[in-house]
């Protein structure tokens, strides 16, 4: 449930396709302009002695990941839902074959952006 805009759903929609469609074809800039440069990405793995951890990425990792990867294509698909929002806030789960996200997104000025993400990796 959601009090958002339909403005406000295709820009969340937007920052969201960027995210993928940035990382699928390693393009860093794309992935740049959907990140808050604070942006928080965890995934629960294993650590080295095999005990459940966070793994942290900043902005400035994710987009750096982006440019060292080889571009996919074509595309693969993937699903946006925007769960919930209200203001300047929302939540939203993306997914594809590889990975399941979840993202939080914020509006800053007239732009979305992630500012968090929670992610499995699915292979």
């Amino acid at each position: 449930m959601h009090d958002l805009s339909p403005a406000d759903i295709e820009g969340i929609r937007a920052t969201v396709r960027d995210y993928y469609e940035g990382w699928y074809s390693a393009d860093p800039e794309r992935m740049r302009r959907c990140l808050h440069r604070r942006l928080l990405k965890r995934n629960v793995s294993r650590d080295g002695g095999g005990a459940w951890t966070l793994e942290d990425m900043s902005a400035d990792d994710m987009v750096a990941a982006t440019a060292r990867r080889a571009s996919q294509t074509p595309l693969p698909a993937y699903e946006i839902e925007v769960e919930d929002g209200h203001g300047r806030s929302a939540s939203v789960r993306g997914s594809s074959v590889h990975y399941i996200d979840y993202l939080h997104l914020g509006k800053f000025e007239e732009r979305w952006l992630i500012v968090s993400a929670l992610w499995e990796d699915l292979r």
